[in-house]
């Protein structure tokens, strides 16, 4: 399933690369300024489409991997990396609503380290592309 192996590494590169660079605010720095900078990365619509194609392509990750018959552990770290990047942007997606709503309280771990899932992002994206056939990549 090669369309699925190459957009799971393009949404886990553009959440990594979003994660880690392009969405960091700074202490002492305002919310407002840091939404200025890059505003479609707040937008209510991009992060829920970001989310879906993400979670989307990790379950089918989990269900057809690449080049292994290992059907759980194929694709390990493209999976995990790719589901905690879906609950971070459902995170973000539920908060950029009128009515902002939150995850349950044990999801929120994963959105106190969300620039670290993004560098696991990108080193689990490019690791992925370079080497998909061993079997936790």
């Amino acid at each position: 399933m090669l369309p699925f192996y190459f957009l799971s590494i393009t949404t886990t590169l553009i959440m990594g690369l979003i994660l880690a660079f392009f969405d960091k605010s700074k202490k002492g720095e305002d919310q407002e300024t840091s939404e200025a900078k890059h505003p479609i990365l707040r937008d209510s619509t991009f992060l829920l489409l970001l989310t879906i194609f993400s979670a989307f392509t990790a379950i089918a990750k989990m269900l057809s991997p690449v080049g292994s018959n290992i059907v759980i552990l194929g694709d390990l770290l493209p999976v995990l990396s790719g589901l905690a990047g879906s609950i971070i942007f459902l995170g973000r997606y539920l908060n950029s609503l009128q009515e902002p709503k939150s995850l349950p309280s044990f999801l929120n771990l994963l959105i106190n380290y969300d620039e670290i899932i993004g560098y696991i992002c990108i080193a689990t994206a490019g690791l992925h592309l370079l080497f998909s056939t061993f079997i936790f990549l």
